[in-house]
């Protein structure tokens, strides 16, 4: 299972569009790639092109804080991958970390209330 978050320099989650990295872990390997976001160099559009690169890469499953999709990002990321709230600032290899039990709550569809 291929597992992603948007990054910062310092391994933080951010929401789509404010991280200069796309990480992905894979479950099944036991490895992370790191991707250039374009979301973040982007001027329009950013959480779209963000989204795009993930699908384009095979996640299947983001780690999401509140606000980091957009309507129409999250129009496309659904059906296509699940999606796993997290604090935003938090670490993604503390996350990894307890990755099997944050598998088992992993949603569907995301609540209207945490779109941007």
């Amino acid at each position: 299972m291929r597992i992603a978050a948007v990054i910062n320099d310092e391994g933080e989650v951010k929401k789509l569009p404010d991280g200069k990295w796309i990480v992905i872990y894979d479950n099944d390997k036991k490895e992370i790639e790191k991707h250039d976001n374009p979301g973040f160099y982007a001027h329009e559009k950013r959480r779209l092109q963000t989204t795009l690169k993930m699908i384009e890469l095979k996640v299947e499953v983001v780690l999401v804080p509140s606000q980091g999709f957009c309507k129409v990002s999250y129009g496309r990321a659904k059906g296509n991958m699940r999606f796993i709230l997290v604090k935003e600032n938090e670490r993604f290899n503390d996350i990894i970390n307890k990755l099997p039990e944050l598998l088992t709550n992993a949603l569907v569809e995301l609540p209207e209330d945490v779109l941007f």
